[in-house]
């Protein structure tokens, strides 16, 4: 038997969705049965829908401002910051330096954390775009004996330097922001 490849795109999906449930009367547990054998998580599929449609429905003002990369993943998907790495084939550490310098992220970075996430953590790749807009805060404690560090990473090699990356990865990464 042929294994079902669960779509990547949500409109796809909702379409089918729509397309199915005028044929024949589905009840619930038929339709979350349908979702799963196709590769879709139910409960994660309504509750993606519902946060992009509360998204639409507020007015810009009320948005809620871009979060860091890692926030963004791990508060779309729930999980902890191995999982995500290890479904982007990343590493933390570099996840975590993309995230606190999106100032020194090159465009093709960019594209392929948001595809990967797109087809890894079934996240929108906007979201991911938009997480490069948000300029990352260090909690700042109450009172310090020393100050807070300056921001030395100013270029995407100065990433690279500190990410822990295989020297294949490193090479990957050096050559997307290359041609980028």
């Amino acid at each position: 038997m042929q294994e079902r490849k669960p779509s990547a795109d949500p409109s796809a999906l909702l379409h089918n969705i729509r397309r199915l449930s005028q044929e024949a009367y589905w009840d619930g547990a038929e339709l979350d049965a349908a979702l799963r054998e196709g590769g879709v998580d139910p409960g994660r599929l309504v509750s993606r829908v519902m946060a992009d449609i509360q998204r639409h429905l507020q007015p810009p003002s009320l948005q809620a401002p871009p979060r860091p990369l890692l926030v963004a993943l791990r508060d779309a998907t729930r999980l902890p910051p191995s999982a995500i790495a290890e479904a982007m084939e990343a590493p933390v550490t570099f996840l975590s330096m993309v995230s606190r310098h999106p100032h020194a992220v090159p465009t093709g970075w960019r594209r392929e954390l948001a595809r990967r996430a797109a087809q890894r953590l079934e996240i929108d790749q906007e979201t991911v775009m938009q997480s490069f807009a948000a300029p990352f805060q260090f909690d700042r404690a109450a009172s310090r004996d020393t100050p807070i560090p300056t921001d030395t990473v100013q270029h995407y090699g100065d990433i690279l330097a500190r990410s822990n990356l295989t020297p294949e990865a490193r090479q990957f990464w050096q050559d997307m922001a290359e041609d980028a």
